[in-house]
């Protein structure tokens, strides 16, 4: 049994929501991973094709390395926002790797929450795609769960992309609420300088939240 939960996300300041999907239950307990991960051929921008339960448009995530560990940024764009003049919203998560020899299996840190949660790679072959999945139980509720299907280009082939949602399936996560991202018409709000170099250029942007300045 599932159920939605739209959460305010800086609400007074843009007027946006996120959505994330929770469920009943724990988190699934036998969560594919990306044997052997080589953390950096992962690196870099990704678009995000798929998402939990998302309202958003335009979504990218860019990871770096930050230290020893290592930062993911994420670009979206709301709904509720799409006649604001300036109406990008932006994210930063911390990433952390417990086991240096099982690099897939990380822990992370959303800026608007208190906890870290599990962060799986499940799979990718760098230079195309990649699904990745994020849990955490929810005391007295359930768990809270996202899962992501990822492209290097705005798009991702449609049997590239069935074959992992079905993976989500494999392992107990609910593909039905996979939604789809809108990546058109986002040039020039999330354009990367070219197309290989996998750095954004951010233009514009209205929230800044980093989770080591809380």
């Amino acid at each position: 049994m599932k159920f939605i939960c739209v959460l305010p996300v800086a609400l007074l300041l843009v007027g946006s929501v996120v959505s994330h999907q929770y469920n009943l239950g724990s988190c699934p307990p036998d969560v594919p991973f990306q044997s052997h991960l080589d953390i950096d051929k992962f690196l870099g921008v990704w678009y995000v094709i798929q998402m939990s339960s998302s309202a958003s448009a335009c979504h990218k995530l860019n990871i770096t390395r930050d230290g020893e560990d290592l930062r993911l940024v994420t670009y979206s764009r709301y709904g509720l926002l799409q006649k604001a003049v300036d109406h990008t919203f932006i994210d930063t998560a911390a990433l952390r790797m417990p086991d240096p020899t099982e690099p897939a299996k990380m822990k992370i840190k959303y800026s608007m929450y208190m906890w870290w949660e599990d962060f799986t790679v499940i799979s990718t072959d760098y230079d195309n795609f990649a699904a990745a999945f994020s849990c955490v139980n929810v005391i007295h509720v359930g768990n809270r769960q996202n899962g992501m299907i990822l492209s290097r280009k705005p798009y991702l082939d449609l049997a590239t992309a069935d074959s992992l949602r079905k993976t989500f399936e494999f392992f107990g996560a609910d593909r039905s609420s996979l939604s789809f991202i809108n990546q058109k018409d986002c040039t020039g709000l999330l354009k990367s300088k070219s197309e290989h170099d996998r750095i954004i250029s951010l233009g514009t942007l209205n929230i800044n939240r980093d989770p080591k300045h809380k």
